[in-house]
C-alpha cells in the first residue's frame, strides 16, 4: 500500500516539472531501493540557471550564480585619478587664475629649488608634462590658445613645436587652430632641426608653440630650424609668460595664455634662503 502511495507521489512530482510520462508511471516499485531511487531522481531535469532580468531602470534581479558588473559613474563623474575640474565652455578663454588653477589641479605647480632649462634657479616650477598627460585639460589649453591666435588676428599654414614638452602641445593647438602640427628636435650640435617627413615649403608661414616661456631659448631654436626649411614665422605662443619684461620675443610676436612671474635667479645670485633648499635639476 506504501509503495503504491510513494508511486502516486513521483507520477504526480513528474507531472508538475513536466518530465510524467506513462512509461514512468508503470516502473515497478517492489524493488524500490536506494539506487533505484537515485536513478530516478536523476531523471528530472534540473532547475536552468536564470540570467538577471530588468525589473526598472536602473535595478536588476540577479540570481544566485551571477553579479552584474557595476556600472561605469554618469552624469560626468570623472575617475578617481582624473583632476576635478568642469570642461570650458566652446567660447571660454581661459584666465591668468584658471591657467595657475588647472595646474594646481593636475599637481604640476611646484614649490621648492629648481634649476630649470634656462640654467637659472627658481623657487616655483610649472611641469606642464604632468599638466599635459591629461586629455581633457590638453583639450582646454589647446582650445583657448587656438582662440587668443585667431582673436589677435594671427594667421599661420602650421604649428610646430619643440620636442619634447611642445610636441603635444603644437597639436593640441592645431587641431582647434585648424591646420597641421609638426615639431622640431635637437640636432645634436645644441641646435634643432625638422624631420624629414615634414615638409615646410618655401615662404610657408608657421607659429611656434611652447609651455613654459622663460628665457624663450627652446622655442627660438625650433623657430630657426623651420626658418632653415623655408618658413616664415608669423608669431610665437606659450601657455604662460614668465618673462619679467613683456612684449615681443627677439623681434617675433607673442600670445600667451597668461603671464606669472616667477623670481629667477642666476647660479651666481642664488639667495641664502633658496640654496639651503635641496636643489631639483628639471
Amino acid at each position: 500500500m506504501s509503495s503504491r502511495r510513494a508511486s502516486t507521489r513521483r507520477a504526480a512530482t513528474c507531472r508538475l516539472r513536466g518530465s510524467y510520462s506513462p512509461a514512468s508511471s508503470n516502473r515497478s516499485t517492489s524493488g524500490d531501493t536506494p539506487t533505484s531511487r537515485a536513478n530516478a531522481t536523476s531523471e528530472i531535469p534540473s532547475r536552468r540557471r536564470r540570467a538577471p532580468t530588468a525589473t526598472a531602470p536602473g535595478k536588476v534581479t540577479e540570481s544566485m550564480h551571477h553579479h552584474a558588473p557595476t556600472p561605469p559613474p554618469r552624469n560626468g563623474t570623472q575617475p578617481p585619478n582624473r583632476p576635478p575640474t568642469a570642461p570650458a565652455a566652446q567660447d571660454e578663454i581661459l584666465t591668468p587664475m584658471n591657467v595657475l588653477d588647472l595646474y594646481q589641479q593636475a599637481g604640476a605647480y611646484h614649490e621648492g629649488h629648481f634649476l630649470l632649462a634656462s640654467g637659472r634657479h627658481s623657487p616655483k616650477f610649472l611641469q606642464s608634462t604632468t599638466l599635459l598627460q591629461h586629455p581633457h585639460l590638453t583639450e582646454q589649453i589647446g582650445q583657448a590658445l587656438a582662440q587668443r591666435l585667431k582673436e589677435t588676428g594671427v594667421h599661420a599654414d602650421l604649428l610646430i613645436g619643440p620636442a619634447m614638452g611642445g610636441v603635444v602641445l603644437a597639436y593640441e593647438t592645431a587641431r582647434h587652430y585648424g591646420t597641421r602640427a609638426i615639431f622640431a628636435e635637437k640636432d645634436g650640435h645644441g641646435g634643432m632641426k625638422i624631420r624629414e617627413a615634414f615638409t615646410i615649403k618655401p615662404g610657408e608661414t608657421f607659429i611656434a608653440v611652447e609651455d613654459v616661456l622663460t628665457t624663450g631659448g627652446s622655442v627660438l631654436k625650433a623657430v630657426r630650424a623651420a626658418e632653415a626649411a623655408g618658413g616664415h614665422c608669423a608669431a610665437i605662443a606659450c601657455i604662460v609668460d614668465r618673462r619679467p619684461v613683456e612684449g615681443d620675443l627677439e623681434g617675433y610676436p607673442l600670445v600667451s595664455l597668461t603671464r606669472l612671474v616667477f623670481d629667477t635667479y642666476a647660479p651666481d645670485e642664488v639667495p641664502a634662503w633658496l640654496a639651503a633648499i635641496p636643489l631639483q635639476e628639471i
